[in-house]
């Protein structure tokens, strides 16, 4: 529950004097990450082609957040009187029992009324009712007295709990909800895009006050859709971000509805000990193996171990910052830097740059600026198990993650079988013009990673507030226009998508996507993704000793009709694949135009493109065809079938 702020209230605590690492997300940094608008594109302009947003997939990580756990990050660091042995929170979380309406109502309700779940957000949100506040202040004396034994307080000390999300960390969300309104949404009474066409938007607030009924307003289901997991500050980052954004929309509505009720906005969540919007080693224990798989990998060894810049960086660590043995972890490493640096606290000499950046001996021993070095070899340490193995790992973790996107984006294909495509992927969402999924770093690493090396810079972990943003564009194309043989192949599904990571289009560095457009066909985006967003094998993937590797079999099976041998995931790629054939071809085209263009010299051509082999009579049943493979993925479809197979 939060309050409402007026639009142009800043409630950033950073320090105005002093220069933050870009992971901290200070205003400055934040406010560089604006959602550019889609550019004219003489492709589509010139042919009359309309281009009219639909969706928007959201993922963000956690806002600035106190440290999820007490780590011993250099000597004295857990010890009074240092200040990073005690972490106090000045904002708290509010919570609402449901309003004694809605229990009145469930107590008398049918059990078969198909309208309970709407009937009882409507009324759980009834005023007057009370608003709770969680403060972690038992047990915690404010005068600074020994009364309470350190044994009894908190983890942290102060009246954090762990984790916490922090003043700066809500300002970061609901500066991202601010990006999000002025990205896509219109007032004129506002003065927010003006001149702005609502086909490039997803919002008019002048229109959206009038509907004040629940279902109907932007912030209800199905028009939002919302994902957490159960942590403090992943939820609260959603709740502010939401706020940024529909704030003064929701204000309105109290205004109209006379505050008769409080406005009640789901969040889909689930037990953290089996939550998968992180890596989750509990129920995933491949993932485990495949980490340890990379550290003892021969890159890893040269150069996390033996180069220069490692054994540099280890003696830093073990001379300067108390022992390269207390940074092991690089998630560890990373936290205690970044938590300590954005939250103004106390860290070694050596990392504290303002004091130590003109220190001779420091750069006679370690070259210049050795402390953004050493957060940056600690990030690359930490990203390295997401690219090894041809990303194996960012494909495995974020497997679940692609599949609930998915659930939401295959909603808006109308040129399939709606009925046959809904029976068997039952779990597909209804339309919804935004799906928040307020999440971690590790998330968003998983799902960059998992769409190509080219896509997931490994030098840089998402900084704090991170947005990681898909856009569905529909295409309303001239008959003649549409019958042209280039489009045709380019836009198949008439769908396409746009990639923005934290301000910045990266549609065009997915292998498949055209080079110089900032949309590409939502064909190619299933393509990448569909193999590993199978979500029913997810248990057997997660059970193997070893992470399958997707390889190419000897033994290719004839294709067969979609009911009789294929699963869930196999029958919908036949279906989409029936009606976007041509972005097969489109796929291997646009690759190899990059191949020729580019050239990457430290990474493997199974992480650049994917390539298209010619499929013979024996493998294909007698019939020719065409495969397009990830490395060792394999995607079938033949030249004189209507149907296709994943395999």
């Amino acid at each position: 529950v939060l309050l409402s702020w007026p639009s142009s209230f800043t409630a950033s605590a950073f320090l105005t004097d002093k220069m933050y690492p870009s992971f901290c997300s200070a205003p400055h940094d934040n406010a560089e990450r604006e959602i550019p608008s889609l550019a004219d594109d003489p492709f589509f302009t010139t042919g009359n082609i309309q281009l009219t947003l639909k969706h928007a997939t959201v993922v963000t990580s956690e806002g600035l957040k106190v440290p999820s756990a007490m780590h011993s990050c250099w000597p004295d660091y857990d010890k009074k009187p240092a200040d990073t042995a005690s972490w106090d929170c000045s904002l708290s979380s509010l919570s609402a029992s449901p309003a004694h309406d809605v229990i009145t109502y469930l107590a008398s309700a049918s059990a078969s009324a198909t309208n309970i779940d709407n009937e009882e957000t409507i009324l759980s949100g009834t005023n007057p009712n009370f608003l709770f506040e969680k403060r972690y202040d038992a047990n915690y004396s404010p005068s600074g007295s020994n009364h309470f034994p350190d044994m009894l307080g908190n983890e942290l000390g102060g009246t954090c709990q762990l984790g916490q999300l922090t003043l700066q960390g809500h300002e970061q969300q609901r500066q991202n909800g601010m990006h999000l309104r002025k990205a896509y949404g219109k007032s004129d009474l506002g003065d927010l895009n003006v001149d702005v066409g609502m086909d490039r938007l997803l919002y008019d607030f002048d229109a959206e006050k009038s509907n004040t009924q629940f279902t109907k307003r932007a912030y209800d289901e199905p028009q939002l859709y919302v994902r957490s997991d159960d942590r403090q500050a992943t939820i609260m980052s959603g709740q502010a971000l939401l706020h940024g954004l529909f704030g003064d929309l929701m204000k309105e509505h109290a205004v109209i509805t006379n505050y008769a009720s409080n406005p009640v906005i789901r969040i889909h969540t689930s037990d953290h000990k089996s939550d998968i919007l992180e890596p989750n080693y509990d129920i995933c224990p491949v993932l485990g193996e495949i980490e340890e798989e990379s550290l003892e990998s021969e890159r890893y060894f040269i150069d996390f171990l033996h180069s220069n810049e490692a054994v540099m960086m280890k003696e830093l660590g073990d001379e300067f910052i108390g022992g390269w043995d207390l940074h092991e972890d690089p998630s560890v490493a990373m936290e205690c830097i970044m938590t300590s640096i954005c939250l103004d606290k106390t860290v070694p000499y050596v990392l504290n740059q303002e004091d130590s950046a003109d220190d001779a001996t420091l750069i006679n021993r370690f070259g210049d600026d050795w402390g953004s070095r050493y957060s940056t070899f600690q990030s690359k340490r930490k990203s390295f198990k997401y690219t090894y193995s041809d990303l194996k790992f960012s494909q495995i973790a974020s497997n679940p993650v692609w599949n609930d996107i998915l659930s939401g984006l295959l909603s808006f294909f109308t040129d399939i079988d709606a009925i046959a495509l809904a029976n068997e992927w039952p779990d597909l969402r209804p339309t919804s013009k935004l799906a928040l999924y307020s999440a971690h770093d590790t998330t968003i690493m998983a799902l960059l990673a998992s769409l190509g090396a080219l896509v997931f810079n490994p030098e840089e972990n998402p900084p704090y507030a991170s947005m990681f943003i898909i856009e569905l564009y529909e295409m309303d194309i001239p008959i003649g226009v549409e019958q042209d043989t280039e489009f045709a192949e380019m836009y198949p599904s008439k769908m396409a998508f746009r990639l923005i990571y934290n301000g910045e289009v990266k549609t065009s560095k997915i292998s498949g996507c055209p080079p110089t457009r900032e949309v590409c066909d939502v064909a190619i985006l299933i393509l990448h993704v569909f193999e590993f967003s199978d979500l029913s094998a997810f248990d057997e993937i997660c059970k193997v000793s070893e992470a399958p590797t997707f390889d190419d079999s000897e033994d290719e099976p004839e294709l067969e009709t979609p009911h009789e041998s294929l699963n869930i995931f196999e029958f919908t790629f036949t279906v989409l694949m029936s009606v976007w054939a041509g972005a097969l071809g489109m796929f291997f085209y646009m690759n190899k135009s990059a191949a020729r263009s580019t050239r990457i010299d430290t990474m493997e051509p199974e992480h650049l493109h994917l390539e298209l082999a010619e499929v013979g009579d024996n493998n294909m049943g007698n019939q020719g065809g065409t495969r397009i493979g990830t490395g060792g993925s394999l995607y079938e479809t033949a030249q004189t079938s209507e149907t296709a197979t994943i395999i």
